[in-house]
């Protein structure tokens, strides 16, 4: 009994997270969209934009040039802070993206502690930091490179081992544009597995799965929207439920499925603060999250 339950979770758990994910069907496929509808950068910075499965001729503006300009190619380049909305049209047709334009951030270098002894170019050296959309550049290039391409399946998949009991990955899905966070523990007579997915292309849409069950009568199986812009350390995801039965009477359905939610926050914020990319779940739009 203990095995088919737990068995039925991952099953459940695994049919969910593919529901939530856009599947190819013709007339998606066909359907011409921006690959991103929403962007910040940096003053000075850029992104570019693409019309996908479109054939036609595109011409690009600017609502407002001095905050940022676009070239024919689609290339927005950051001019001053602020927030512009970047316009492609073909035919009588129009696809819009809305870009903010940041102010870089400066830190300044204090590793020496000699600095008062240095000229005023070493005295007033800076480093900057990367926006949002460069840092998710460098997060999928380090997945595509460390993860594997499962076989029958459209992500890389890298794995991350805890300890005996916790196991951590991420997944990369080039063709959606979407990057997972996964967590998942199994002892004694508790299991439980979440997910996080963040769709790049509105990253104010995201998606997050909670799967919990004991092993003897309860078990769980809920989803939520996630706006990571918004979201904050004591917020209560309205979750809904596929399967559902009441493991503590002192808690909600809700208040359960976020704990995982929030676990699996915290594990990819402390795995992505000891890797090479050197920035955390803040630097990828978690800006109200308290880690």
């Amino acid at each position: 009994m203990k095995h088919v339950k737990k068995v039925l979770a991952i099953m459940l758990t695994l049919a969910l997270s593919i529901a939530i994910i856009p599947m190819a069907n013709v007339s998606a496929a066909n359907k011409i969209k921006l690959n991103k509808t929403k962007a910040t950068i940096y003053v000075g910075k850029t992104v570019t934009l693409k019309l996908k499965n479109n054939k036609n001729k595109v011409k690009w503006s600017s609502s407002n040039k001095k905050i940022a300009t676009v070239s024919s190619k689609g290339k927005v380049k950051g001019k001053k802070t602020g927030k512009v909305t970047i316009i492609a049209k073909v035919g009588k047709k129009k696809y819009k993206c809305r870009i903010t334009v940041k102010k870089k951030v400066i830190q300044p270098n204090n590793n020496d502690k000699n600095n008062n002894y240095k000229n005023n170019n070493d005295r007033n050296s800076t480093q900057t930091v990367n926006s949002e959309s460069d840092n998710y550049e460098k997060l999928k290039s380090y997945i595509l490179r460390k993860g594997t391409k499962l076989k029958d399946t459209d992500y890389i998949y890298y794995f991350y081992k805890i300890n005996s009991n916790n196991y951590f990955n991420m997944k990369y899905y080039p063709q959606e544009q979407l990057i997972s966070f996964n967590k998942s523990y199994d002892k004694s007579a508790e299991y439980y597995s979440g997910s996080i997915t963040l769709d790049l292309n509105n990253l104010s849409q995201s998606r997050a799965i909670a799967t919990r069950l004991d092993y003897t009568a309860s078990y769980m199986l809920a989803f939520a929207n996630l706006n990571i812009y918004t979201f904050i350390n004591t917020e209560i995801l309205p979750f809904k439920t596929s399967i559902c039965e009441i493991f503590d009477k002192n808690t909600t359905l809700e208040e359960d499925a976020t704990k995982i939610i929030n676990l699996i926050l915290l594990e990819a914020n402390n795995y992505l603060q000891k890797t090479e990319l050197g920035f955390g779940m803040k630097n990828l739009g978690f800006e109200k999250y308290n880690f």
